[in-house]
This record gives structure tokens, C-alpha cells and sequence, in this order.
């Protein structure tokens, strides 16, 4: 079967949505104060958005409080994520519950390797 990931606004995930990151959105002073560069160059916010340099499992919302946002990793751990700093789409239900017994699957059979 065949879904697609809905990019999701902010204010619109609630408690139970299954997320995943888009992308990621960096900010960074340019030129660098730190580098050499003639003090009559002007500083200046550079912008860079860049695709996730990591693509987790789906995470379950499990509060919010923009702009933050709690939810649970595959492996039952907690993250914090800032909604500044992500784009997040939704994933259907079906899709996450899928990838999230797949890698609970593929992280066991590794752990028995590891012994």
C-alpha cells in the first residue's frame, strides 16, 4: 500500500500524531567573528535548511507545548524537539505502527548478535 507523508504545521500536532522530519533549518552568523575578515564587512544571519541527517522511526506525539513538542523513539526513550528548527510531516498510522515493529525487530535480532 502506498501513503504519503503530509507536512504537518505546529499548532496542528496533537497528542497521538505519528511525525517525522523534513528537514532541518540552521542559522549561523556570516562572515564568521571568529574568522579573518575585514572589520568592514558586515555581519550577517545566514540561513541554511538541509534535509535530516538522520531519519528516524516515526515519533509519537506525546505533548506540546510550542514550540515544543515531546515524543517517544522507537525505543520507548523521550525527545524534545523545537519546531523552530524542523519542518515535521504527519504519517499515517498504518505506516508508522509498520516501521516502528520492523526496527523494534531489526534492534533485537542485533542485540542477540551483539551476546
Amino acid at each position: 500500500m502506498f501513503s504519503v507523508c503530509i507536512p504537518i504545521a505546529p499548532e496542528d500536532i496533537d497528542p497521538g500524531t505519528y511525525i517525522m522530519p523534513l528537514s532541518e533549518r540552521h542559522e549561523f552568523v556570516h562572515p564568521s567573528p571568529f574568522s579573518p575578515c575585514e572589520a568592514s564587512m558586515p555581519l550577517r544571519i545566514a540561513k541554511l535548511t538541509m534535509l535530516p541527517s538522520m531519519t528516524p522511526a516515526p515519533w509519537k506525539v506525546v505533548g506540546v507545548c510550542l514550540p515544543f513538542v515531546l515524543v517517544q523513539n522507537v525505543d520507548k526513550s523521550y525527545e524534545l524537539l523545537d519546531t523552530r528548527r524542523l519542518t515535521l510531516a504527519q504519517v499515517n498510522e498504518e505506516f508508522a505502527h509498520r516501521c516502528i515493529k520492523h526496527m523494534r525487530n531489526s534492534q533485537k535480532a542485533s542485540d542477540r548478535n551483539e551476546d
